[in-house]
């Protein structure tokens, strides 16, 4: 369980996703919509072990603001 304010202090334990491109983050740039991708996307960063203890140590990731993005996509349709 992860807090929104944990995803935008950084210390929600999300990997540190800070290089992005089809090199580093191939799934963002396989086939499907720009909706369909964030989801793939977010299922895996879900999957992932965490960096750190949520609540814990910052560690800053790109990939938490793409969480938050999906939880408004999802929240308001």
């Amino acid at each position: 369980a992860v807090t929104l304010a944990q995803l935008l202090s950084f210390t929600g334990g999300i990997q540190p996703y800070t290089r992005i491109g089809p090199k580093f983050t191939p799934i963002l740039f396989e086939d499907g919509n720009p909706a369909e991708r964030r989801a793939k996307f977010v299922s895996h960063v879900l999957n992932e072990e965490p960096v750190t203890k949520p609540g814990g140590k910052a560690v800053y990731s790109n990939a938490g603001y793409t969480l938050i993005a999906e939880v408004a996509a999802r929240r308001t349709k």
